[in-house]
């Protein structure tokens, strides 16, 4: 069976250029608030969805749509 070993995030909310291993049996996000764990939770859940046939509709009305959640940057940009 197929699966994810590795995650990239780039340009998404506080992620400026982020790599995850996925390769283990299970992984566990740990953190602080704002941390951006649910962010990680979001970009998997936007991929899963990229199959779907209206995939371009249901990701704006379930996360805010791409301004909600790319580009914003690092936060400790000016």
């Amino acid at each position: 069976m197929d699966r994810i070993t590795r995650l990239r995030i780039q340009n998404v909310r506080a992620f400026e250029d982020v790599t995850i291993d996925l390769s283990a049996g299970v992984t566990v996000l740990i953190g602080e608030n704002g941390a951006g764990k649910s962010t990680v939770i979001e970009c998997l859940e936007l991929l899963r969805r990229v199959p779907e046939q209206r995939f371009m509709g249901s990701s704006t009305t379930s996360t805010g749509g791409c301004r909600a959640c790319c580009g914003a940057g690092p936060r400790n940009s000016p």
